[in-house]
């Protein structure tokens, strides 16, 4: 979306993971998901597949890559890192 700041798309992506039902963080806890614009796009099973995967398929600082757990781990921008490899 053309003027949304990576700190609002990190915010709306957080806001995604915290909304997740009670069965969806059991289903998923420990992986790791790609948020783009709000919405979990897809789960992995390790923070550097999601990473891979996301960062040829977004523009940097459009996703976020988030583990799940029941409450969201607040890493400030360390999500939106780039991934060397």
């Amino acid at each position: 979306m053309p003027g949304k700041t990576v700190e609002a798309t990190h915010i709306l992506n957080c806001k995604a993971i915290e909304a997740l039902s009670r069965e969806e963080i059991e289903k998923h806890f420990g992986e790791y998901a790609i948020l783009v614009d709000g919405k979990i796009i897809s789960y992995h099973a390790s923070n550097r597949e999601a990473l891979t995967i996301a960062s040829k398929k977004f523009v940097y600082g459009q996703y976020s890559v988030q583990r799940i757990e029941p409450q969201p781990v607040e890493m400030g921008f360390a999500d939106l890192a780039r991934y060397p490899g």
